[in-house]
């Protein structure tokens, strides 16, 4: 808008000898009176537009006064890019600041919850210890499977009254290992069994007729008059992703 936005638009002087009457007045604390002479000039380097600069004056601008002027603009322009420049660079250096104080948080934060962690992981150490314990410590074998049916953990009691090492137990198909066949040695369907069923619908179940097979293929228990009873219970989470 009026010659400032001419001479922004055009990147050309605008200067107006003896303009009109009442257009501009200039003022000062002593007075005000009318203009002579107005002159408008483009700030610009590299072709980008940086300001614009109006000057008015009493006196009309000698050939001197204007090639000053003109002089002063690429100097001008020069020091507004200078000035530019540092702005961005204290505004990179504020946002590297409080990147820098945010990952500190960050960094806070995550030693924090490092340290709750290793404090939950020392905690379930030593319920994990407390239950190998008393595992280790029960008579009774006690086995946990999968849904799939596989041996998760087991106490000595467990895989030793059944011949094997615990290298041998963990990990195999129960029904495969134990569970292949009746007590008189017929094969039988997997699905056939207490155990098999109780991981598929979580059912709680108890057997006195079902036989466990040891390493040396002989059954347990071996007398139907002291024919030990399976307890099968369901101990696990049906939303877990890993039930056992």
């Amino acid at each position: 808008e009026g010659l400032v936005g001419q001479c922004a638009m055009e990147r050309e002087t605008i200067i107006i000898t003896n303009p009109p009457e009442g257009y501009l007045s200039i003022s000062s604390g002593l007075g005000e009176g009318k203009p002579a002479n107005i002159a408008v000039y483009p700030v610009s380097h590299n072709g980008r537009l940086l300001a614009v600069i109006e000057l008015a004056s009493f006196v009309r601008f000698g050939d001197v006064e204007q090639a000053v002027i003109e002089g002063l603009m690429p100097i001008l322009a020069m020091n507004l890019e200078i000035l530019e420049r540092s702005q961005k660079t204290r505004q990179l250096l504020e946002e590297s600041q409080h990147q820098a104080d945010k990952m500190e948080r960050q960094a806070a934060q995550l030693e924090e919850q490092t340290v709750e962690m290793e404090a939950q992981q020392r905690e379930i150490k030593a319920a994990e210890e407390r239950s190998r314990q008393i595992l280790e410590a029960v008579k009774s074998g006690i086995v946990g499977l999968d849904r799939d049916g596989n041996i998760t953990f087991a106490n000595p009691a467990a895989y030793q009254s059944l011949g094997y090492d615990e290298a041998e137990f963990l990990g195999q198909p129960f029904a495969q290992l134990l569970q292949f066949a009746d007590a008189g040695g017929h094969l039988r369907a997997i699905n056939d069994t207490a155990i098999y069923q109780t991981t598929q619908d979580g059912e709680a179940r108890s057997s006195d007729s079902e036989v466990l097979w040891k390493k040396d293929l002989t059954c347990y228990p071996n007398d139907s008059r002291h024919r030990s009873n399976f307890v099968i219970q369901e101990f696990f989470d049906k939303g877990a992703a890993n039930p056992q």
